[in-house]
């Protein structure tokens, strides 16, 4: 069926009203452009105040000559109510931006973190220094709302304080994560820490990362808060990790991760460095990205690897991982009489109250740098020395994050921001956790069973001293002697059989190849061996080193 004239006509009209903005229409909104101010910053680019009745914008001269940089100059102008459609007013902006003349210098943020040794922007914009410090500040980076502050320091600390005393891991984690604040202020401290929270479901591992990420930002409607999903590709994780710079950034389930994220395990090598990928026709080179990253998981990001294992090896050294053993709030804090309502009051509370805490900290380091620093230090030391790194077999940069996130946690207590636990055994309780867990991580799968089929049948194991001859015919099939040097299982090959089943010529294979079963050395050698003059069997046994 035809249009009718007057349908026709009323549709010009839609188009006419949803069509592109005319040069009239923008002009009434732009008004007329002028320059406010012009400065370079202490990278020496020209950064120009774009004034418009009561509207200002600052922008940087340099995003008029390429493409890409005009289109986020625009909309940045924009975001202000500043209009630049027309090609008519693109030229006047642009020979604005060309003509202006600097007349003095500024401090420029185009990312978030520490600008200056004494001036600090967070995420939102917001911007922390000396009182006395007069200062341009202007922030080039886009703002995240998330990271506002509400609340009060008082506020937070006295409804947290019952969580924290009743959960180890809670004040630990969180404990951990200020520390990003700090990282960037130390030198000798080359890589970010990471670390990953792991458990099975349920235990309570998002509600930390919550409760944790309050610290810093929260929202009144998302019960996430400030934390990101961990869905998301390497690329996308580059462009995250720099809107976190000199903060803490927290992932949520590394399970949903693309797999070029966690079966490669390129995001632990990416993060604890901050740099960012060079690509064909760089010419300058970005800020590094520094401070710590916190994540969480069903199982470790190294178990989803598909790497050698010196890859394997090289990622632990970078991500430490803390396995959440128990559900949160085992123990019920003060006032409460279930776990799911202190669970609910905790996340009441994160809506109402968050990113208060940072800001005290940083207030801190700002008041005096130095002081602060030579403590961080000592503190820090003190820890250190408390650790043996050949005993526990943990590099020094791990045990040294360890060291940073008592002394963290206790300066942070001490001066009022996070309510008072006992930081030094916590710590400490943490670290011996992780240095255990450590080992049986890398211990083999083989190894792995062997343990357990000797905590299994440790029944049967009969005890017997090498350096007797034991003449005496047992019933027993298992035998075992520990002494100073080491401990050594032996076991009949019906005792082997009966402990590993059909497993067997697989863990046979490789603990021989491990140097933990010691068979007959030759030419055409043997896994089993005559059975020592200590041993009570006339036979072959096996010999297992543990």
């Amino acid at each position: 069926m035809a249009k009718s004239k007057k349908s026709v006509k009323s549709t010009k009209s839609a188009k006419k009203k949803i069509g592109t903005t005319t040069a009239a229409e923008e002009q009434k909104v732009t008004g007329v452009l002028r320059i406010g101010q012009a400065m370079l910053s202490q990278d020496n680019d020209k950064y120009v105040e774009v004034v418009k009745g009561d509207e200002r914008c600052w922008i940087s001269a340099s995003d008029a000559v390429s493409r890409d940089g005009w289109i986020t100059a625009k909309e940045r102008l924009r975001q202000n109510n500043i209009l630049v459609i027309s090609e008519q007013t693109t030229r006047q902006c642009k020979s604005l931006l060309e003509d202006a003349d600097a007349t003095g210098r500024g401090l420029v943020a185009k990312q978030p973190g520490w600008v200056d040794d004494e001036v600090y922007v967070h995420p939102d914009g917001t911007i922390q220094k000396r009182e006395d410090d007069d200062r341009i500040v202007l922030v080039d980076f886009v703002r995240q709302t998330m990271f506002d502050e509400r609340g009060s320091v008082e506020e937070w600390k006295n409804r947290m304080a019952p969580f924290l005393k009743a959960d180890p891991v809670l004040s630990f984690v969180m404990a951990f994560a200020l520390m990003g604040l700090i990282v960037p202020k130390l030198p000798n401290q080359l890589e970010n820490p990471m670390m990953e929270l792991v458990g099975e479901r349920e235990l309570g591992k998002t509600t930390v990362a919550v409760a944790v990420g309050s610290m810093f930002g929260g929202s009144t409607k998302s019960g996430l808060g400030v934390i990101r999903s961990a869905n998301m590709t390497l690329n996308a994780f580059r462009q995250i990790h720099r809107q976190h710079s000199d903060s803490t950034l927290l992932l949520d389930e590394t399970n949903v991760a693309t797999p070029q994220v966690k079966e490669n395990l390129n995001v632990v090598f990416d993060a604890a460095a901050g740099l960012d990928k060079a690509r064909f026709g760089d010419s300058g080179r970005k800020a590094p990205i520094r401070g710590c990253v916190l994540m969480t998981g069903n199982m470790p990001l190294e178990d989803h690897g598909r790497t050698p294992p010196d890859i394997r090896e090289a990622a632990r050294t970078r991500l430490i991982t803390i396995k959440m053993k128990h559900p949160l709030f085992r123990r019920l804090p003060d006032g409460f009489d279930r776990r799911e309502e202190a669970i609910g009051s905790l996340l009441t509370l994160v809506r109402e109250q968050h990113g208060t805490i940072s800001r005290a900290l940083i207030e801190e380091i700002i008041k005096d740098e130095q002081q602060f620093l030579e403590e961080l230090q000592r503190r820090a030391f003190k820890f250190e020395k408390r650790i043996d790194p050949l005993q526990t077999k943990v590099l020094n940069r791990v045990i040294r994050v360890f060291a940073l996130c008592y002394a963290t946690g206790r300066m942070a207590a001490n001066r009022g921001i996070l309510p008072e636990t006992n930081v030094w055994s916590r710590t400490l309780k943490a670290f011996r956790q992780y240095a255990y867990d450590l080992q049986v991580t890398r211990t083999s799968p083989s190894k792995r069973a062997l343990l357990g089929a000797l905590k299994k049948f440790e029944p049967e194991v009969a005890r017997i001293d090498k350096t007797k001859r034991n003449k005496k015919r047992q019933t027993a099939e298992a035998w075992m002697y520990i002494d100073t040097e080491e401990s050594v299982l032996f076991l009949t090959s019906s005792a082997a059989k009966r402990w590993f089943g059909d497993e067997l010529s697989k863990i046979k294979r490789e603990l021989r190849a491990e140097g933990v079963l010691q068979g007959e050395k030759g030419k055409s050698p043997k896994p089993s061996i005559k059975a020592p003059k200590c041993v009570p069997f006339d036979g072959r046994v096996y010999r297992f080193s543990i």
